[in-house]
């Protein structure tokens, strides 16, 4: 269903890795699809992660602990977001 709604969309390779960690870049991607948050197009620059950072980051929703977006997130980071 995930995958249908356009929420997620695997790696390039075309598989998902269910049972990889996820990095915070990763976790914003699925955050900011599945509730439909906006994002500004001018946060690009030539980083696929940007604009779904900065579009938590508008909301207040980025965890205490966010660091760097690679950053593998712990449950309670999933939780803070």
């Amino acid at each position: 269903m995930a995958k249908r709604e356009s929420i997620v969309s695997g790696y390039p390779d075309g598989t998902f890795r269910p049972a990889s960690t996820i990095n915070f870049a990763e976790a914003a991607k699925i955050v900011v699809e599945a509730f439909d948050l906006e994002t500004d197009p001018n946060d690009y620059l030539g980083v696929w992660w940007r604009p779904y950072v900065f579009a938590l980051a508008r909301i207040s929703a980025l965890p205490p602990s966010f660091t760097d977006p690679n950053q593998l997130l712990s449950r309670g980071d999933m939780a803070e977001v």
